[in-house]
């Protein structure tokens, strides 16, 4: 019997972790810099998702606001993969128990 396997291009991300915030915060401008030109220059690229967070886009806009626009073309193309949630809910934590608590809630991103 054959299998399927499946790849899914993405990240998991921690803003600040076993490096500093700063650290972690210039590999990820590299890391959206590159996609967003693998976008651009590969059409037969799918998809990257973006580890279910979506604070990575203002960590990314802060430092990159021109790139607001490009931004959004990959999400709304499904290109980029974004939320559900705002931040990476730690499952050790109480916010792991109120799983609303890292909800979007409707609110706008970009």
């Amino acid at each position: 019997m054959k299998k399927k396997v499946y790849i899914i291009s993405h990240s998991h991300w921690d803003r600040e972790w076993y490096m500093a915030y700063e650290q972690h915060h210039m590999r990820l401008v590299e890391l959206m810099d590159d996609l967003l030109e693998l976008f651009e220059k590969d059409p037969e690229f799918n998809s990257f998702h973006l580890d279910g967070q979506t604070i990575i886009l203002d960590d990314y806009l802060q430092v990159r606001p021109e790139k607001r626009e490009l931004v959004q073309q990959a999400i709304t193309a499904g290109k980029l993969r974004i939320g559900p949630f705002y931040i990476c809910l730690l499952y050790t934590s109480d916010a792991a128990d109120e799983e609303d608590s890292g909800d979007l809630g409707g609110c706008r991103i970009i």
